[in-house]
């Protein structure tokens, strides 16, 4: 094909001209990136036999403790393809966090493209998309934080009417914690306990109710988050080390721990009844000191693991599309009362990236989202001619102050 060759030849110049002019290596780097996925979309452009491609805003991190806001292109769609333009982009903060910081398990390569999951209106539909039209609010799960995006129909999901985009934007968290009370096999009328206040443990909780669940217990580090806790429907709210007599006594049938930290599977294992089942819902962020296996004998229970990363497969062995049966099952419940939009946190500009990732870095906050509807129009999403130049002059600027550590 004719397009590798050129694309070769491209980034071997573009590299080229950018050291002569005194590019650093790292910002060599994150100008190919981007390079690069311009001629991606352009190549799929050339294939869908279209003659323009979208630009639009999108967050980079070139490299540890760097953030910025840089154009992006992304293609028109194609078949069976659908264009959003997304209005919010919410933010995963126990990951991205973990992925900023560079902690255990979550050390992505640079430059990345940080994100999770988000919500916005169809803007085109490629040939043999049906079901969704321009001007529809939809959720797409596993995207990255930027104002326009590409994804197949399959990935994208309808959204009610009457839902927020921020709380849609949330459908990816909620497919994880789903995930997990599905692998936990909640049954109706069954007592719940979540060990874990993020944004992925308040949402098992409050899931479990609207699936059924009879009452929900709260187990958290400390009395930070036991107002939204409570305001979700749960029926306690106990603090580790402070309540363990009443934790000990709980007896769930069901345990969902959700901190990602190791030693909180005692906890877990504590708040369980004889035969219940304990659902690891996450990434542990380091390593357990001392794995309570004398109390896992001794109560019978059943040790279920449930990261995101083995959803396929498992559906797979059911011949199920797990990932939108539980995305569908958020939405449907968000349309029939389900509150999320104290879960999404509050709006952030995308211009204000750099400073949000640095406060997240000392802070455990329970969510925010990006609001892409706070950038002028022209920066969220205009049209190019295919071989227009690719936008890749803000990737590589030099940066006015150090990384973090």
């Amino acid at each position: 094909m004719v397009v590798a060759p050129v694309k070769r030849a491209g980034l071997a110049a573009l590299t080229r001209s950018l050291r002569r002019v005194g590019y650093s290596e790292e910002m060599v780097a994150e100008a190919e990136a981007a390079a690069r996925s311009a001629f991606g979309a352009r190549r799929r452009t050339l294939a869908a036999h279209r003659s323009s491609v979208l630009q639009g805003r999108g967050i980079v991190w070139p490299a540890s403790g760097r953030v910025r806001l840089a154009p992006i292109e992304v293609p028109l769609p194609g078949r069976g393809e659908v264009t959003v333009e997304i209005a919010a982009s919410c933010v995963s903060p126990g990951t991205e966090r973990a992925q900023y910081l560079r902690l255990p398990n979550a050390r992505p390569p640079f430059p990345f493209t940080p994100g999770y999951s988000a919500a916005g209106h169809v803007v085109a539909i490629g040939p043999g998309v049906t079901d969704l039209a321009p001007g529809d609010l939809v959720a797409l799960p596993k995207v990255p934080h930027a104002s326009v995006v590409t994804a197949p129909v399959e990935e994208v999901y309808r959204v009610g009417s009457s839902v927020a985009p921020q709380e849609a934007a949330l459908v990816y968290l909620a497919i994880i914690a789903g995930y997990g009370l599905s692998c936990g096999e909640l049954a109706a009328a069954e007592d719940v306990c979540v060990v874990g206040t993020g944004p992925i443990g308040a949402l098992a909780q409050r899931m479990a109710l609207a699936r059924g669940a009879g009452t929900t217990t709260v187990i958290a580090a400390s009395r930070r988050r036991e107002g939204l806790a409570m305001t979700g429907g749960a029926s306690a709210f106990l603090v580790a080390g402070e309540d363990d007599a009443a934790i000990a006594a709980l007896g769930a049938a069901l345990v969902v721990d959700a901190t990602g930290e190791p030693d909180a599977l005692a906890t877990a294992l504590a708040a369980a009844g004889e035969g219940a089942r304990v659902v690891l819902l996450g990434s542990p962020r380091g390593v357990t000191r001392d794995f309570p296996s004398g109390e896992l004998r001794r109560k019978g229970l059943t040790l279920v693991g449930a990261h995101i990363s083995t959803i396929v497969r498992r559906g797979r062995e059911r011949g199920v599309d797990l990932i939108r049966t539980e995305g569908e099952a958020f939405l449907a419940a968000l349309a029939n009362g389900l509150r999320v939009a104290d879960l999404a946190g509050g709006p952030v500009d995308p211009r204000e990236a750099d400073a949000f990732y640095r406060s997240l870095a000392n802070s455990q906050s329970l969510g925010a989202f990006f609001d892409w509807t706070a950038l002028p129009q022209d920066q969220r999403l205009r049209r190019r001619r295919i071989w227009a130049r690719p936008a890749t002059d803000a990737r590589g600027a030099a940066y006015a102050g150090e990384p973090l550590p």
